[in-house]
């Protein structure tokens, strides 16, 4: 895939910048990414916020058009979050899945994932990764936060890091086009909490065919479950 990267000194919010773009523009190339410096108004899953001082955090969107039913694109963000797990890995950082949609390291929360669905078959991927965050920040966020900075103990160059990772996501987006969530199950279940990890609603049982997760509750009875 192709990415053409438009870097901004500051935005609201990526995801809804590139909406309005994407709206307006209904020839936007997939692969077309947002990315900025600055970000006071971001959001992740649930309405939660998610800002980002200038240069400290990495915060981008990219356009997509898959052309994916809505069962597949579920597990949208688990391919996306593999991908991070990959860029992480260059960096001798093992990260843990967090189903659907986070990336943990050392139990702590260092990226954040969240997908819109447009008109016609496109889909923007918002993805905000911890960079250059300080142990006093990371700190006072709820649930615990980290960041590239806090593990290694160097600070990291942006845009040469969106460079990488779209680098890590080409292949992974092309894996789960071809073969949707059984084309990642493998990779998945290596990384994510492992099958018998007890959560606030059940233990995790499994994943389904389309990446759902599957709970087990204190009877014995599985049920599947999208929303965390």
């Amino acid at each position: 895939m192709n990415f053409i990267v438009q870097w901004h000194e500051e935005l609201e919010s990526t995801n809804t910048f590139l909406r309005e773009r994407a709206r307006t523009d209904a020839a936007l190339a997939e692969g077309f990414t947002v990315a900025a410096r600055s970000q006071t108004r971001g959001r992740g899953r649930g309405a939660r916020d998610w800002t980002s001082p200038a240069g400290e955090n990495l915060t981008f969107s990219i356009l997509l058009r898959p052309a994916a039913d809505t069962a597949k694109l579920a597990s949208l963000p688990m391919a996306t979050a593999l991908a991070v797990s990959d860029l992480l890995a260059g960096f001798s950082c093992m990260a843990q899945l967090k189903w659907p949609n986070d990336v943990l390291v050392n139990d702590r929360k260092i990226c954040g994932i969240l997908t819109e669905s447009l008109a016609a078959g496109a889909v923007i991927l918002g993805i905000g990764i911890n960079v250059n965050m300080t142990a006093d920040t990371a700190a006072r966020i709820v649930p615990p936060a980290t960041s590239l900075r806090i593990i290694t103990g160097r600070t990291f160059d942006l845009p040469g890091l969106l460079a990488d990772f779209l680098a890590s996501f080409s292949p992974r987006y092309s894996q789960w086009l071809a073969g949707g969530f059984a084309s990642l199950r493998t990779g998945w279940e290596s990384r994510a909490q492992k099958i018998g990890t007890a959560t606030s609603r059940g233990i995790i049982a499994g994943y389904g065919a389309y990446g759902e997760l599957l709970l087990r509750d204190g009877s014995g009875n599985v049920k599947s479950s999208w929303s965390d």
